[in-house]
């Protein structure tokens, strides 16, 4: 770790001087329909610009999320991403669950509580904001958090081409245009790579249009329209044994099992979304936000001893009334959505469906009313206060034989209150922050694809405590933001694995997760510098595992970094990351060793063009960035590659 900041000392010194100034825009967060400034939202945000995003070689998300505090993005095969706010990476061995995500107002995580968030493409987003801790009180079931995408509303075209190690490349095209009161976006990606381990090659097809017209003076449509196909190979996890031998290599054959290469273990994805928002202003201090959206997904996994294919639809709905008038801004809201996924399980026959094993129906509804109201009773003092009502249901209907059943889940009421004392407005504030956090069992975890329905287990839910302070110094040139929060979560969803590499899920007790977040920014003179420091204390405090360390969480985490831009266009970006070792089962008898990653990026800009090279993991790490928790077998790791090159263009054309 030491050499990291002794690297990033030394790119970033003798470029003092040199770099040339930027203005620090005022940021307004749109969490929890505040509207506030970032500095003043009485809530942890991490917030992302597009300049954050494009630190890197700009084809994964992965890089900028994880410079945020207590935020922890994976990648256990190209493409194949998991999301953990605070530790609810844990119940993920895939995907994206526990963590609701939205475009703008438009919903992406379906009924049951899963997001597909690799259909996205980073290159659309404007900024992203990451609301830490329960967001129960507006945004529904979940215990991780909220992801707010925002897209790109700047205008011109932009045409961008990489490359890279592993026979990367890609290439990315965006029109945008504005007429009065119309604006509109249009994007289309396609991006592939054969991998730094056997058996791990990937290509994504991304296209989408999203935009707005001015129907009156005080109507307003949005729309949003995406389709992806996706594929990626699934190289599945290595002992520690295998991965001494050969990091890059796939699972292997055993005597019962035949390996990724002979199965042609894949995912092929197509996702599409079709969503419409009206913004009506009402008078009066009245607004209102109208969406309705459709989504579905044709899925297909040929795995080890099994070909499991989903077909599923999901529809939403939800409005949203604001009243924002002199020192009060009640919100009135409700969401519904339904999930319908067909779920046929074949056997694996190298690559291609044989013998029927299960064909079933799984439904998912969730309604969700909520109201919120914020009173700034004293000049510097704010308190917001919010409560909704969960209510949950999954039907399950087999279509070959067996018995439908319905799983109710008893309705939940779960509150938010937060108060916030505004020091000096703009400079410094403090806030305390108690809410509700409340997450059911998704979909996959029910029916885990083993042909089996796991109807007993219970929801998450727990209380978080959290008291912050936000500093913006010397007109925003230094900016301190420090967390610090428990929470006690009850019935804590972990995955196990059979000796095939199935996940199925259990409720292995309660959690204390307790931690500290710090992140600092500072200019001196163009050139900034950053850091962040997540401390997560997590034990199961019942059951057998009672005072181990939560599973799949590092206790320490700190992040460095530099930006500079040079006045001849030159600039530079460098980050250096070191994660902390984190237990792999529950009972804290297999651990992931520390490492240290370091990534740095040279280009050039001028007048629309930009030119760029880099590098990732410079000091060739050997390391994990998506473990398989609790494997059987102790089949943990899933390798990250070594040391690579990028390299890339983009013009810009006004």
């Amino acid at each position: 770790m030491i050499r990291g900041i002794y690297v990033l000392m030394i790119m970033a010194l003798p470029l003092v001087g040199m770099a040339q100034k930027d203005t620090l825009p005022e940021v307004v967060v749109q969490g929890f329909a505040s509207g506030q400034r970032l500095s003043e939202a009485p809530s942890a945000i991490g917030y992302l610009t597009e300049k954050d995003l494009q630190r890197t070689q700009g084809t994964s998300l992965l890089p900028a999320m994880n410079t945020i505090p207590g935020v922890r993005m994976e990648e256990r095969s190209p493409q194949s991403y998991r999301l953990s706010i605070r530790g609810s990476l844990l119940r993920s061995p895939f995907g994206v669950r526990n963590v609701k995500i939205y475009w703008d107002d438009m919903p992406l995580t379906d009924a049951g509580g899963n997001t597909y968030i690799n259909v996205l493409d980073m290159n659309t987003f404007q900024s992203i904001e990451v609301l830490k801790g329960p967001g129960g009180s507006m945004y529904g079931a979940n215990t991780g958090g909220v992801v707010l995408f925002h897209g790109d509303t700047s205008t011109g075209s932009r045409v961008q081409l990489r490359g890279g190690s592993y026979n990367q490349w890609g290439e990315d095209a965006m029109g945008q245009a504005r007429y009065k009161g119309l604006f509109n976006a249009a994007f289309q990606s396609h991006s592939q790579a054969d991998g730094y381990r056997d058996h791990s090659a990937s290509h994504k097809d991304t296209y989408q249009d999203w935009g707005h017209i001015k129907i009156s003076k005080n109507d307003q449509l949005d729309w949003l329209g995406l389709y992806t196909d996706l594929f990626y190979q699934t190289p599945g996890g290595l002992t520690a044994a295998q991965l001494a031998q050969n990091p890059k290599a796939a699972r292997p054959n055993s005597p019962t099992i035949p390996g990724a290469v002979q199965q042609q273990a894949a995912i092929y994805a197509q996702t599409w979304f079709a969503g419409l928002t009206n913004r009506y202003d009402a008078g009066g201090g009245w607004t209102n936000a109208t969406t309705v959206l459709a989504s579905g997904t044709h899925f297909d996994n040929p795995f080890l001893t099994d070909y499991e294919q989903r077909r599923e639809l999901t529809l939403d709905a939800l409005t949203r009334w604001i009243y924002d008038r002199a020192a009060w801004r009640v919100v009135l809201g409700a969401e519904y959505q339904y999930t319908r996924s067909f779920i046929h399980d074949w056997g694996n026959s190298r690559g291609t469906p044989d013998t029927t094993q299960s064909y079933n129906k799984l439904e998912a509804f969730q309604f969700l009313p909520y109201a919120q109201a914020e009173w700034r009773f004293a000049p510097r003092w704010l308190v917001q206060a919010g409560m909704s009502v969960n209510t949950f249901q999954y039907h399950y209907t087999p279509l070959i034989i067996g018995t439908p059943q319905r799983i109710n889940l008893d309705a939940q009421v779960l509150p938010r209150l937060s108060l916030q004392y505004v020091f000096v407005p703009g400079v410094l504030s403090v806030y305390t922050t108690v809410s509700q956090g409340y997450s059911p069992p998704t979909i996959a975890e029910i029916f885990p694809g083993t042909a089996l329905l796991y109807n007993h287990l219970q929801p998450e839910e727990g209380w978080n405590y959290e008291f912050g302070v936000k500093g913006y110094f010397l007109q925003n040139l230094l900016q301190v933001t420090l967390a610090a929060y428990e929470f006690r979560l009850r019935h804590t969803i972990t995955p196990r694995y059979d000796s095939a590499g199935h996940a199925y899920y259990v409720n292995a007790g309660n959690t204390s997760q307790k931690g500290v977040e710090a992140q600092v920014t500072a200019w001196l003179h163009g050139v900034r510098v950053f850091a962040s420091y997540a401390l997560q204390d997590y034990h199961f405090t019942n059951n057998t595992e009672v005072g181990h360390p939560l599973t799949g969480v590092p206790g320490n985490v700190l992040v460095l970094g530099a930006d500079a831009k040079i006045k001849w266009g030159v600039y530079v970006n460098t980050t250096f990351t070191y994660t902390d070792k984190l237990p792999l089962d529950d009972a804290s008898d297999a651990w992931a060793g520390s490492y240290d990653l370091w990534q740095a990026k040279l280009g050039w800009e001028r007048k629309k063009i930009n030119v760029f090279a880099g590098m990732d993991n410079i000091l060739n790490q050997v390391y994990s960035l998506g473990n398989d928790l609790n494997a059987a077998g102790g089949r943990y790791y899933n390798t990250a590659p070594g040391r690579n090159v990028f390299a890339g263009c983009s013009v810009r054309i006004p």
